[in-house]
């Protein structure tokens, strides 16, 4: 992310994804990522660095019980922490055990 400043990491066995820099290794900072509703846990799918915007990411998010649809989270880490995540659901989104093209 940002032209190899940043490393974002993240795991299908987690909820959080980790920002680190690229030359130390050191964390950064944490993202949780906290589904809709009470007691909803995500994991994360995919990341992508926004190629065009520093410092914004999108995540690819699925909910733990496989009838969920699928979330793209657009983060913005310069954002106040109340505005960082924006939450959009996909349309068509495929089910998380599935492979899309």
């Amino acid at each position: 992310m940002n032209g190899r400043d940043y490393i974002i990491s993240g795991s299908c066995d987690e909820h959080v994804v980790r920002v680190c820099c690229a030359q130390t290794g050191r964390r950064l900072r944490d993202i949780s990522l906290e589904g809709k509703g009470s007691g909803a846990s995500m994991f994360v799918q995919s990341l992508r660095g926004d190629p065009f915007r520093d410092f914004n990411m999108s995540i690819l998010a699925a909910y733990t019980r496989p009838s969920s649809k699928s979330e793209i989270v657009k983060v913005n880490l310069l954002a106040s922490s109340d505005s960082a995540k924006e939450y959009s659901r996909m349309q068509n989104a495929c089910p998380s055990n599935s492979m899309g093209g």
